[in-house]
């Protein structure tokens, strides 16, 4: 299945034809909030927000040189935060805060038509990351040898990938794709199931009955330090569907699809959506709608498979020039 999941995309992002100058901004989220498609011709600042998760973020483009050069500097870097790790619902219905905090930076290189009538531009990037993320853990362990199996914890993470990202257009058709891959030294708090956990308290004068004054949502289990290898790739078409005719807001509507694996377990994810673009000036406002299809693979636990009915996620996004 991984397989032919990557020969798919890979097909999708060689079927070219001529090609002509392309100036554009893409721009998507998904369910976890870990878009790698990039591009933009000029500098910008990015605020974006993910209704699913909750996590809010600040990024930085900075793009060197003119139009007309072959080759410029690239920079970008992101702050995202999140106010726990489970999103928005955990927020609303226990007003549980979890912080949780993401830095993305990369720096890197574009080569304009690196292959004459083929591709339009190649960025290509190293992106060094890190991750801070809270957890309320519950684990069966601790509690046989008489410490309290419900505690909270603060995990880092710290990553170093190599990302390339590419603009083809065939015809009128505008194609953009991301490859990312590296090495994460990270945790299995993803991976870890969620549930709920309550104190009870028995009435004074009546041990029949008793009285819940507590309940925290936890994920169960052993919470390990693990090393991974995470893939990522990310494709976009614009069909240049016209939503306006507007000179500053003249949007298209974009079509995307996304893959992952983290390189440690044979789980797999992948969702796809749509999203404004914009094939001239980068619109000030961005939007992405999307549906992350169940987790699939061989490691995923059939508890898993039966809870796990995908995810609708919708993200939104305003640059600030």
């Amino acid at each position: 299945m991984k397989k032919a999941i990557v020969k798919f995309f890979c097909l999708l992002a060689i079927s070219a034809g001529a090609t002509e100058a392309i100036n554009a901004q893409t721009f998507f989220e998904t369910a976890k909030d870990d878009g790698i498609v990039n591009f933009t011709t000029k500098s910008l600042t990015q605020l974006k927000l993910n209704l699913s998760s909750t996590a809010v973020g600040l990024g930085y483009n900075y793009v060197g040189g003119t139009t007309v050069d072959k080759t410029r500097l690239l920079f970008n870097g992101e702050f995202k935060i999140k106010p726990n790790d489970d999103g928005i619902a955990t927020l609303v219905k226990n007003g549980e805060l979890q912080p949780g905090l993401k830095v993305n930076t990369a720096i890197g290189v574009r080569i304009v038509e690196p292959i004459k009538a083929f591709f339009s531009a190649f960025d290509f990037y190293i992106k060094p990351t890190y991750i801070l993320n809270g957890y309320t853990i519950y684990d069966s362990v601790r509690g046989s040898t008489g410490a309290d199996p419900v505690y909270d914890i603060n995990k880092h993470s710290f990553g170093l990938n190599l990302l390339v990202n590419g603009v083809l257009a065939p015809g009128r058709v505008n194609i953009f794709f991301g490859v990312q891959y590296g090495k994460n030294w990270t945790n299995n708090g993803e991976d870890l199931d969620k549930g709920t956990v309550q104190t009870i308290t028995s009435y004074a004068g009546s041990p029949l009955q008793s009285l819940i004054t507590n309940q925290k949502d936890v994920k169960y289990g052993v919470l390990k330090n693990l090393n991974k290898s995470p893939l990522k790739i990310d494709l976009i078409f614009d069909p240049r569907i016209k939503l306006n005719h507007s000179d500053k807001t003249n949007i298209d509507l974009g079509i995307f699809g996304y893959y992952r694996t983290d390189g440690a377990s044979k789980k797999y994810r992948s969702g796809f959506g749509v999203c404004f673009l914009n094939d001239k000036d980068p619109s000030k406002i961005f939007a992405s709608l999307g549906y992350e299809l169940p987790g699939f693979g061989n490691d995923v636990t059939a508890e898993t498979k039966a809870k796990d009915k995908g995810l609708v996620f919708f993200s939104i996004g305003y640059s600030i020039f």
